[in-house]
């Protein structure tokens, strides 16, 4: 039965999404259980993330959230503003984890892990950090550590970017385009040695499917190794990017275990299969692309 009702809830959240988005202060939409007094009470529902909890008296009618929805309870969460987002040195054998940035580039992101297809093996990591939001050439180098951590763009060269997936963003108010990941790959070099490690965690053993309550962990550049649970699956939410915002469908939302730098961060369950990789987040709540998308976006797989 719960099955049943999570895949309705989890369609709603699908197709009726912008029923909620409309309304101002909200960013996100839904597969969640519901919190009452800070306890879980395992009922599922359409979780609503707003950016600040805003008394109803102070709402116009069309700004309020349902306490139902097409049968279905609400809970309304606050979740601040979402934005793009350690390990911060070199380190040599290469491992997953740590600082990478582009060569020239003054940002700071995070290596997630090791893809590969036919020909070659991947960093694993997110547009917005190896490829700057869909503006950097391919063939553009990948230095770990990144720039802002003090790695030098010529003797610290360890891949090249190869591919990413481009970010839709809007060209008008109007319209939203949708998005489904925020992902990129480059290739490592022959120069440099690497194996499969994630710094603390160990290494992946494939991928999994992400679930509710599910404890998960990621190693990144600036928090560093953190453990975590997953809030809501099939969640479509709004992303700054500097001055623009980007819609994401079908996205993980955990309990916050990243801040700006751990962006290409590789998500992990306790059995160390992942299930996502991590590219946005709050003060209260991290975002992660679903693993099994990223990878049939950028057609890899994961190396063991």
């Amino acid at each position: 039965m719960n099955n049943l009702k999570k895949d309705y809830i989890a369609n709603i959240a699908e197709k009726d999404y912008m029923f909620f988005m409309n309304k101002e202060n909200v960013i996100g939409v839904g597969v969640g259980e519901k919190i009452i007094e800070d306890k879980n009470t395992k009922d599922l529902c359409l979780t609503v993330f707003v950016k600040e909890k805003i008394p109803l008296k102070e709402l116009h009618p069309n700004n309020i959230v349902p306490k139902k929805y097409l049968g279905i309870k609400t809970d309304v969460i606050e979740m601040g503003v979402i934005k793009a987002l350690g390990l911060q040195s070199r380190v040599r054998p290469f491992k997953f984890g740590y600082s990478i940035s582009p060569a020239n580039i003054r940002i700071a992101g995070t290596a997630g892990c090791l893809v590969y297809d036919d020909k070659n093996y991947y960093i694993l990591s997110n547009n917005h950090v190896m490829a700057e939001l869909n503006s950097l050439p391919i063939n553009t180098p990948i230095i770990q550590p990144g720039l802002i951590d003090g790695g030098n763009s010529e003797k610290d060269i360890i891949a090249y970017l190869s591919k990413f997936v481009a970010i839709n963003l809007p060209k008008n108010s109007s319209k939203m385009p949708l998005n489904h990941v925020d992902c990129a790959i480059a290739k490592i070099t022959s120069e440099v040695h690497y194996n499969s490690y994630v710094e603390t965690i160990g290494f992946p053993k494939g991928i999994s499917i992400a679930d509710m309550g599910e404890p998960i962990k990621k190693s990144g550049r600036t928090t560093g190794y953190v453990k975590g649970k997953i809030i809501t699956t099939n969640t479509t939410i709004l992303v700054g990017y500097n001055n623009t915002e980007a819609l994401f469908k079908d996205q993980i939302i955990t309990t916050p275990i990243s801040a700006p730098g751990d962006s290409g961060s590789a998500l992990l369950n306790n059995s160390n299969y992942v299930v996502g990789l991590v590219f946005a987040g709050g003060y209260n709540f991290s975002v992660a692309n679903p693993i099994e998308k990223v990878l049939s976006y950028l057609n890899v797989k994961i190396a063991k």
